[in-house]
């Protein structure tokens, strides 16, 4: 009975993550949370593709989505990376792309991308480079 319990709090202290944070930025205890939302704010933006990207006539590629704030401050001007890759898979250019919108805390804003894609693209991906705090003092 006493290794159940063991195990039950065990258990409950692992299972206790914050599920906003991007575990590949450094937690730093030293700053609240508000300070890491302004220091890693794409840790706190979320990107979510309504489809594949796909090519239009033309040559041009089409990407649509939504992208969501976790964070409990609002963000603006969310830069995007489009990512091209060939028919093998490989990297073949990457090009930026600034979403200009204001993105209040738990809301989700949508995006849609028409750019140029490098010749011999056979595949494109998005994702979140950067974006702007908008905190006022």
């Amino acid at each position: 009975m006493r290794l159940f319990f063991t195990a039950a709090i065990v258990f409950n202290f692992t299972s206790c993550t914050n599920s906003t944070i991007d575990p590949s930025f450094p937690i730093d205890s030293s700053l609240t949370v508000k300070e890491q939302e302004i220091k890693y704010p794409i840790a706190f933006l979320e990107i979510i593709p309504v489809e594949k990207g796909r090519k239009a006539f033309g040559g041009d590629w089409i990407l649509a989505g939504y992208i969501k704030n976790m964070g409990s401050i609002p963000y603006k001007n969310i830069e995007i990376t489009l990512s091209f890759f060939n028919i093998a898979g490989e990297s073949i250019s990457m090009l930026k792309e600034v979403v200009d919108v204001n993105i209040s805390p738990g809301d989700t804003v949508h995006y849609n991308i028409r750019k140029r894609g490098p010749t011999g693209a056979e595949q494109v991906s998005a994702t979140i480079t950067s974006a702007v705090p908008f905190v006022i003092q």
